[in-house]
């Protein structure tokens, strides 16, 4: 019996049919490979939060401070580098859903992990985005240099210590740290530029915003984690970063 092979028009049935179905599945591999990054992330912000409990707790129930004002020799061991003796894992300070950033002239990879005010504290690895810190809590200059208590913010549950927050690059003479803080639903989480040596010359001060779609994840006083969608973080960032609410 003669055998025939396929016809033209069967050829390209079948080849519609594949493509039909590549276009169904690879949107929902995508939203799958970004669940899976983004219970990562969530990850990461839980052992960043649980981080600085400890280090509460091991030093009189205070949370470490980062002072502008000092020079790099008086500079005390800003938040992500001291709870990283609890952490002790370089990659939960970085978001999985995170692109690499380009290197900084005169600045070794990973530097933007570390780097608060005037000190940098480097590891090795890609340069890649980090988590945004609430300066409402760490920040010297609003804290002061005493560092924040536990005891002083009244609604733990509620006052945000850590989240995801994307891009960390300032302008030549300083570089640019997100707070943890959304004004817009156009800037996202808002920049806060801080003295800290040369990032370079001409290197962007871009917008900072969450890396994962329809909102962060985010880390509060009492430990837990919680996905925010942007919506509720533009309404409620104001409240969520204040220690006295």
């Amino acid at each position: 019996m003669k055998r025939h092979g396929f016809t033209l028009i069967e050829l390209l049935v079948v080849i519609a049919i594949i493509a039909i179905l590549a276009a169904i599945l690879f949107p929902v591999f995508a939203r799958a490979r970004e669940n899976a990054r983004k219970s990562s992330c969530q990850s990461n912000v839980k052992q960043l939060a649980n981080g600085l409990m400890m280090y509460a707790q091991d030093y009189d129930e205070v949370y470490p401070v980062w002072d502008r004002n000092l020079s790099a020799a008086e500079q005390p061991l800003a938040p992500p580098a001291a709870i990283f003796p609890y952490v002790k894992n370089v990659q939960v300070y970085t978001c999985p859903s995170g692109a690499k950033m380009p290197s900084i002239a005169g600045l070794p990879d990973g530097w933007d992990q570390y780097g608060w005010g005037a000190v940098m504290f480097t590891f090795p690895g890609p340069a890649s985005l980090g988590y945004g810190w609430n300066d409402m809590v760490f920040s010297a200059t609003v804290v002061g240099v005493g560092g924040m208590s536990m005891a002083r913010i009244n609604k733990p549950a509620e006052t945000l210590l850590v989240g995801d927050a994307a891009h960390m690059f300032g302008g030549a003479g300083a570089f640019t740290f997100a707070n943890a803080c959304c004004d817009s639903p156009t800037l996202g989480w808002q920049d806060a530029s801080l003295d800290g040596g040369d990032a370079g010359t001409g290197q962007p001060t871009p917008d900072s915003a969450s890396r994962h779609t329809g909102g962060s994840c985010l880390g509060f006083a009492d430990g837990h984690v919680k996905w925010i969608s942007d919506r509720e973080l533009i309404s409620r960032c104001s409240v969520m970063m204040n220690p006295n609410q």
